[in-house]
This record gives C-alpha cells, sequence and structure tokens, in this order.
C-alpha cells in the first residue's frame, strides 16, 4: 500500500477518472439535492451514492457524464419526495403551513427583484455568475472555454456582483 502512495506521488499513477467525477461531482450534486429540491442534507449524501452507483454500472453506456449525473440527482429527488409523500411530507407543504402571508409576500418580492437585477445584467455577467455560483464551475474551467486567464474571470466576478449588488439597492430604493 506505501509503495503505491509513493508511486502515485511519482506521477506513476494518476487518478482513475471515476475518482475525478466523483471529487467533482459530489459537492455539485448534493448541492442541486438540497438546494433545488430540498433533499435533507443526510438523506442528499445516500441520493448522490445512489446516483454514482448507477453510473458506475451503467459507465460504458454514458457519453456525457455531466448530463448525466445532472439528470440522475434531479430524477432521485424528485423519486424521493414521490416515494416520502405517502408519510406525508412534502417541502412544500413543510414550507407553506410554517410561512406567514408576509413571508410568502417578501419571499415574491425578492424573487421577482432578483428576477429584475439579473434581467439588467449583460449576458456576460449573467452566464458567468451562473456557471460560477449555481453551476460550481471552477474560475479556471469558465476562462479555458472563454480563452481567457482565470484572473480575468476573478476579475468579472467581482465587477459582476458589484454590478448586481448597485442593480439591486438601485431597484430597492424605487421600490
Amino acid at each position: 500500500m506505501e509503495g503505491d502512495t509513493a508511486t502515485r506521488a511519482q506521477g506513476g499513477i494518476s487518478r482513475a477518472p471515476f475518482e475525478t467525477l466523483y471529487d467533482t461531482y459530489r459537492p455539485f450534486l448534493r448541492k442541486q439535492a438540497i438546494l433545488k429540491f430540498h433533499v435533507p442534507s443526510t438523506d442528499a449524501d445516500d441520493l448522490v451514492h445512489d446516483v454514482f452507483a448507477t453510473f458506475l454500472s451503467r459507465r460504458s453506456e454514458i457519453n456525457d457524464p455531466h448530463a448525466y449525473l445532472l439528470g440522475a440527482i434531479c430524477n432521485a429527488s424528485r423519486k424521493y419526495w414521490r416515494d416520502d409523500k405517502s408519510a406525508g411530507a412534502s417541502p412544500l407543504t413543510d414550507a407553506c403551513s410554517a410561512s406567514t402571508r408576509e413571508a410568502v409576500h417578501d419571499d415574491v418580492a425578492r424573487a421577482v427583484m432578483l428576477g429584475a437585477t439579473l434581467s439588467r445584467l449583460g449576458a456576460t455577467c449573467r452566464d458567468t455568475l451562473y456557471r460560477f455560483h449555481v453551476l460550481g464551475e471552477r474560475a479556471s474551467a469558465i476562462a479555458a472555454s472563454r480563452a481567457k486567464k482565470e484572473n480575468y474571470i476573478f476579475r468579472l466576478l467581482n465587477y459582476c456582483r458589484n454590478r448586481a449588488k448597485e442593480i439591486y439597492e438601485g431597484l430597492n430604493d424605487a421600490a
């Protein structure tokens, strides 16, 4: 085992592609299940492991791992709630029963303001912020896809965040 570790450290054996995919996509898939589908974090980990288990069993049939993994976690999260409905739990039911009318109004107003803010940002800012914050892409990957340097992406992210904040505050003051 020590020899294997030493060999890896010397670059003799590279990490298996599955390990790389797992390390790259596990946090992203977990985040999707928790934030988009409101799956509890303990159950989200189980869903992510199930998704990777099915990925391994069908690996030779899959052309686009990103699309497969994203679709699989979405389907697994939906199935989680369909199966759990028999127990009477649903993320929407739980959220609505605890929400006051003012809280719902505030959530809707915030969503409208966010949409108005994003619509006023340029396409480049929207795309960059989405890829970095929602999809969890690294700045280096975004930079490579645009033939730019990583530092440019970091500066662009900073500019876009500041611009979004200015727009949001302007809309908020006008409201």
